[in-house]
């Protein structure tokens, strides 16, 4: 049974190399299929939307251009001078034949009732008036009035038959007789040709609105322009290609048949096979009122461009991802297998020197059917237990090793400070100065209740300033009004936690060196937070630090150890116990420095990190 357990455990190299790099794999793959089916159905829809948008859009404007063209038509027909002009004097002879009787009638008004017709609706290129005394009064690109030969008209026997429906011809170029535009003679043009009658229903002429292919079909060529890889076409009544108009329509039988050959209905577009067999995206749409058919479609292989592209990029990213993965996991595994039993053994000799959470009491075993894995493991587990006792220990000598650091450096504080104030109380007594004694009593009643009233290190910082300010109390019986007291303490910090008798050993130093020159003298003392630190300032304006003695003095506190304490004599601290308890609180983050650029002044900054709850509970 052991045998059998053994041999499922294998080697890491192995572990990470299948397990991991073929997970990173598998998901790369799963990303890059939905990613694609994603983006696939994306460029479908926006081609699908696109060619539906595009049939849309042509639908209204070739229609819009076709009723002008036939409302200028129906003005002609239906205009009584029009009507009248062209009925006058007709000859009896048959339709279309040339009358050899010169018929006179008034082609003036026809000119005229032409103009008023075109000039209702934006212009066509040129409109004309037939006469069956093969007459031609046009206005527009040629303003003529002409003989001519209806049988020779493409369209006669066509619109003839149709006994006034409107017939619209397919592209073609026209020639304009006595026309200023010559240029426009190349250009292709669609003819809506009409009969119409008089008030009695003879036939009396024809009505030709020409409308240039390039107008006509503007928004056509900007989409096509705009959009080079989408075919589009329109067919007329007749089945005829009117879009493209600068070739044959012969040309484009095949696009109208697509129509037919696949049932395609209006707007709803379809995979068709276009010519050649090219698989394409197709929508179709009717213009109703000339039933008109307008067909779009773009080939798959232009529509899925981008796809290929993105795949190209996407596969190439991957190939070289999957390659950085497999090669990252390979080393990293070797890496890692390597030193496992050099930690398994290091872990053994690793002393905890931090707090351990109390909560949890023991840690659980880690199975696991790697060797090195499990191997490491067990050595952790052994050495928590090993340690778990320790640790509280190691953590109780520490805090009361610097606790007893702390309560040395303090009480060398107090005999300094109770020898001045008793050898100026006996100056004093001296001079009879009975009240001031009272009051330098009760002060030091006071300062001395403060030391005795609580074994904590640490005070708020507002009991810290009552103390100082009883030490103020006391000089100011000395120096009267010559000493000026501010002090400007920040709400913030009011409560934050300070080494207790940390600022009197910087007063006492303003007194004793500071105040050496002339009054008056001013001692501030500021306090606020900034960031998450708290801050001191305690300024005189003595002046009297140099450069010289102020980086003397910072490299003799900052060469000073922490233990130096113990060959110090009582009353011979000073500012370098200040300097030595803050080191001891705080190490590298205490503040400790000495500003005396302005003029006239020094200060003296402490600062230390602002302690939670958990933090002040340590000391």
């Amino acid at each position: 049974m052991k045998k059998l357990m053994r041999k499922k455990k294998y080697s890491q190299i192995v572990y990470l190399f299948w397990i991991y790099a073929g997970g990173i794999i598998f998901v790369l793959g799963i990303f890059f299929v939905v990613i694609d089916a994603v983006y696939q159905s994306n460029i479908y829809m926006d081609a699908k939307n696109q060619t539906t948008t595009f049939c849309t859009s042509i639908q209204s404007a070739v229609e819009s251009e076709l009723n002008k063209m036939s409302s200028i038509a129906t003005n002609v027909v239906y205009s009584d001078v029009i009507r009248d002009s062209v009925g006058l004097n007709q000859t009896e002879g048959e339709l279309g034949s040339i009358s050899k009787k010169s018929s006179n009638f008034p082609m003036l008004q026809i000119y005229a009732a032409l103009n008023a017709a075109q000039q209702n609706i934006n212009s066509a290129s040129q409109v004309n008036v037939y006469t069956l005394n093969q007459k031609c009064i046009g206005t527009g690109l040629s303003d003529s009035m002409s003989d001519v030969r209806l049988l020779d008209k493409s369209w006669y026997e066509k619109a003839l038959s149709l006994n006034g429906k409107k017939y619209f011809t397919a592209p073609e170029k026209i020639r304009f007789s006595q026309s200023s535009y010559k240029f426009m003679e190349d250009h292709m043009y669609i003819t809506l040709v009409r009969l119409f009658n008089n008030g009695t229903g003879k036939k009396v002429g024809f009505v030709e609105v020409i409308q240039d292919c390039e107008r006509l079909f503007s928004l056509v060529d900007r989409l096509k322009k705009q959009n080079p890889n989408t075919s589009i076409f329109i067919f007329n009544d007749r089945g005829e290609t009117v879009y493209p108009y600068n070739g044959s329509g012969e040309n484009y039988t095949k696009n109208y048949n697509i129509i037919k050959n696949n049932n395609m209905e209006p707007l709803i577009s379809k995979w068709v096979r276009t010519e050649y067999y090219i698989k394409s995206l197709a929508t179709y749409q009717v213009i109703d009122s000339y039933n008109w058919s307008i067909l779009v479609y773009e080939n798959r292989q232009s529509i899925y461009y981008p796809l290929h592209k993105y795949r190209v990029v996407f596969v190439s990213a991957g190939f070289i991802t999957v390659l950085m993965v497999i090669v990252l996991c390979y080393m990293l595994s070797r890496k890692i297998t390597r030193p496992l039993r050099k930690i398994k053994d290091a872990t053994r000799q690793i002393t905890i020197t931090s707090v351990l959470d109390e909560e949890n009491e023991h840690i659980n075993e880690i199975d696991s059917n790697i060797i090195e894995i499990h191997q490491l493991c067990e050595a952790i587990r052994k050495m928590y237990e090993q340690l778990k006792d320790s640790s509280r220990e190691v953590l109780l000598s520490r805090s009361e090793e610097t606790r007893a650091k702390l309560s040395a450096t303090q009480s060398l504080i107090n005999p300094h400070f109770l020898y001045n104030c008793l050898t100026h109380m006996s100056i004093m007594a001296e001079e009879e100065m009975n009240e001031e004694i009272i009051q330098l009593c009760n002060s030091l009643c006071d300062y001395f209740r403060y030391i005795s009233s609580t074994k904590e290190m640490k005070v708020p910082l507002e009991e810290e300033l009552v103390c100082i300010q009883k030490y103020i109390d006391c000089m100011k019986i000395r120096y009267g009004e010559d000493l000026t007291y501010i002090c400007d303490i920040s709400d913030a910090v009011k409560e934050v936690p300070i080494p207790k008798l940390i600022l009197q050993p910087i007063v006492e130093n303003a007194f004793k060196h500071g105040f050496n020159k002339k009054p008056p003298w001013v001692l501030k003392i500021s306090a606020f937070k900034r960031r998450k630190n708290w801050r001191i300032e305690i300024e005189d304006n003595g002046g009297m630090l140099s450069d010289e003695q102020k980086e003397k003095l910072l490299k003799e506190f900052r060469e000073t150890k922490k233990n130096a304490f113990y060959n110090m004599e009582i009353g011979g601290m000073g500012l370098k116990n200040t300097y030595l308890r803050m080191k001891l609180l705080y190490g590298e983050k205490a503040m400790f420095t000495i500003v005396n650029h302005y003029p006239g002044r020094t200060k003296f900054i402490l600062g230390g990190p602002i302690e939670t709850v958990k933090e002040k509970n340590v000391l």
